[in-house]
C-alpha cells in the first residue's frame, strides 16, 4: 500500500508537470517537487523499531473490517545476518526463520523445503528488501550474551588460582 501510495504520489507530481509546456522553470520546479518527494519518503519499510526488532503492519482485509476490528496486526522481525549471501529472518520468539539469496526469488521458511514467492509488498518481502537494503541490524540475544559472559566469569573465579595465574607484585 506504502508503495502504492509513493507511486501515486509521483505519477501525480509528473502529472502535474506534464499538464502545460514546460519551461525551464516549470522543469525546475518538477524537479524539485520530485526530489522533495523523495526525501519525504522513509529509506525503510518497518513502521517502528523496538531495540534490535522491527514492527511491520499488516493491512485490514475486507473480512476484518466487517469482523469489527479496527487496527492491523503487526509482525515482529528480527534480522539474523547475513551469511554467504543469504539473507535470514526471525519471528519474535525465534521458532520460525525465513532465508533469502539477493535477489530473491523464493523463500525458504524454516529448516523445510517449504518456499513462498518473494513479493516486495508483503511483509516478509518487505524485512527482506530492508535487510537487502542495510536497513536492518543484526539482532544479538543481549540477555544471551549476558549469560554467556556470566558464566564464563563463574567458571573462571571458581577456579584455584595456580601458579602461572598470580600476579607477582610490583617492585619500584
Amino acid at each position: 500500500m506504502r508503495i502504492v501510495l509513493a507511486f501515486g504520489l509521483c505519477v501525480g507530481v509528473a502529472g502535474l508537470a506534464g499538464c502545460s509546456n514546460p519551461t525551464s522553470n516549470d522543469a525546475a520546479a518538477a524537479s524539485s517537487a520530485d526530489s522533495n518527494a523523495a526525501a519525504a519518503a522513509p529509506a525503510h519499510n518497518w513502521d517502528y523499531k523496538d531495540g534490535l526488532e522491527y514492527g511491520y503492519t499488516g493491512t485490514l482485509s475486507d473480512d476484518d473490517k466487517k469482523a469489527g476490528k479496527a487496527v492491523a496486526d503487526v509482525t515482529i522481525i528480527r534480522y539474523m545476518g547475513e551469511d554467504d549471501g543469504i539473507y535470514t529472518l526471525s519471528s519474535a520468539d525465534g521458532l520460525t526463520t525465513a532465508s533469502c539469496a539477493n535477489p530473491c526469488q523464493g523463500i525458504k521458511i524454516g529448516d523445510d523445503a517449504q518456499r513462498v514467492t518473494f513479493n516486495p509488498n508483503s511483509i516478509i518481502g518487505e524485512a527482506f528488501t530492508d535487510a537487502f537494503n542495510g536497513q536492518l541490524e543484526v539482532y544479538r540475544d543481549a540477555e544471551r550474551e549476558g549469560a554467556a559472559s556470566a558464566d564464563a566469569y563463574d567458571a573462571l573465579a571458581s577456579e584455584p588460582p595456580t601458579e602461572e595465574s598470580a600476579v607477582a607484585p610490583m617492585n619500584k
